[in-house]
């Protein structure tokens, strides 16, 4: 069984309705930017910030929950 699209099959696929040109435009990266394991070497260093008060606080009550469940789990068993 062949399909319509077969018969001019290159080997490359493309999302429908673009070209080849179109999609070597819309690359995030180049091949130089990529190494041989397809990871991305990022040349700009991520910096620590200030947590806001309110993250913090969801973040202790999150645990002090969690340590809660537990205590509550351990006096049932």
């Amino acid at each position: 069984m062949v399909r319509a699209d077969d018969d001019d099959d290159d080997g490359e696929r493309f999302p429908p309705g673009e070209d080849a040109d179109e999609a070597a435009e819309s690359w995030q990266f180049e091949l130089d930017e990529v190494d041989e394991d397809g990871i991305v070497q990022s040349q700009s260093r991520i910096e620590t910030g200030d947590p806001e008060p309110e993250h913090v606080l969801f973040v202790v009550l999150g645990a002090l929950s969690m340590v809660l469940v537990f205590v509550r789990l351990w006096l049932l068993a």
